[in-house]
């Protein structure tokens, strides 16, 4: 409802001339993140989260692992498969973070699902973003305190996430990659169908997995090897999407 001028158009246009204006709307994509994130007057609170993630030790050439998600698992837009792409599905982090640590790379996990994100850590000895953030902080300070963070990693493994390509500007370009550049079709499939196994990742209720972040993996899956599944098999899958996620008309 904010009558506001595109950051492009802004540039050209004087003081006086923005007056007329709530606001500047900044697309993602725009390649003036650093600059603007810099010269943007934070609260003092906020100061003090981005202060926190400047603080914060971690290793130079540490990898971050962008699990954040929120609206595209959690929430109204797990009910279509228009946005899936943007986000990593758990069944690969296993193989990825193997594949890191064989290239002598230490991990730093980025994620809503704490206590998934703790069994990663657990099992694989990396660290996660939320064990480092100070406890007192609110949620707008703790998503700072993930984006500063994330910007001081050496590269970041994410999908086309916002979150993601705002920490990497911030960070004077940090290279994005996609686990898709590590692994060939044939191995994700088969990364898949082992998690499906019986206490496989996605099938061990002796693991704490989020029935949503299940169900949405399970789902991606689906969407992104249409391919080489049967309709037998598509209709086994969806079938236990909604086991998960009943109330999930989508499916």
């Amino acid at each position: 409802s904010l009558n506001t001028i595109d950051l492009n158009e802004s540039k050209s246009i004087n003081q006086k001339y923005l007056n007329f204006y709530d606001g500047i709307t900044v697309n993602q994509g725009t390649g003036a993140y650093r600059e603007l994130f810099n010269s943007i007057e934070f609260s003092d609170e906020i100061n003090l989260a981005i202060q926190a993630a400047l603080d914060t030790s971690i290793p130079e050439k540490i990898v971050g692992i962008h699990l954040r998600s929120g609206d595209i698992v959690y929430a109204n837009f797990r009910f279509n498969n228009l946005f899936y792409h943007k986000v990593i599905p758990i069944y690969v982090l296993d193989q990825l973070i193997e594949k890191l640590h064989q290239q002598d790379q230490e991990v730093i996990v980025f994620g809503q699902d704490s206590d998934f994100c703790r069994f990663l850590c657990q099992k694989h000895e990396i660290t996660f973003a939320g064990d480092l953030v100070d406890k007192n902080f609110n949620t707008a300070q703790a998503a700072i305190f993930d984006i500063v963070l994330m910007s001081r990693c050496h590269s970041i493994f994410a999908k086309s996430s916002g979150f993601a390509t705002l920490s990497s500007s911030i960070g004077n370009n940090v290279k994005i990659q996609s686990y898709e550049d590590v692994f060939i079709n044939a191995e994700l499939i088969d990364v898949f169908n082992k998690s499906m196994l019986k206490n496989g990742l996605l099938n061990n209720d002796s693991i704490y997995v989020s029935p949503l972040l299940k169900s949405f993996s399970i789902s991606h899956f689906i969407d992104s090897h249409q391919e080489v599944l049967s309709i037998e098999r598509k209709i086994e899958l969806i079938d236990r999407c909604i086991i998960l996620d009943s109330p999930n008309f989508y499916y």
